[in-house]
């Protein structure tokens, strides 16, 4: 299904760049929930993160990325990009005043020569 989203393949680093300034970073995971999405939208981080990842989507699926930003089009984005890099993720609904949040937890594996 993920090539037939992306026209070329795309790098997980464009993921992992937004995720470092904005979500909870754990020992190898980190955390998108809806702070994480509020944080992208106040800091306006989601305009250079759609137009890095733009030339990837092929013309047909680019909807994806000129919708309008919301939470769930946002963890739609990284669900695809998980599963074409094969990165693995989780997720847990949580419930808060009579609405539910899909929080994800995105999987990275450690690299030891950055922590020496």
């Amino acid at each position: 299904m993920s090539k037939q989203i992306f026209k070329k393949p795309i790098e997980s680093s464009h993921l992992f760049d937004i995720l470092e300034q904005t979500c909870i970073k754990n020992d190898d995971h980190y955390i998108i929930d809806i702070n994480a999405y509020k944080k992208i939208k106040f800091h306006n981080l989601h305009i250079n993160f759609l137009e890095s990842i733009s030339e990837y989507y092929h013309t047909s699926k680019k909807y994806y990325i000129e919708r309008e930003f919301t939470y769930n089009s946002f963890t739609n984005i990284v669900r695809q990009i998980c599963k074409f890099n094969n990165i693995r993720f989780t997720s847990n609904i949580c419930y808060n005043h009579s609405t539910y949040y899909i929080h994800y937890i995105i999987y990275f594996i450690k690299d030891e020569s950055k922590e020496k």
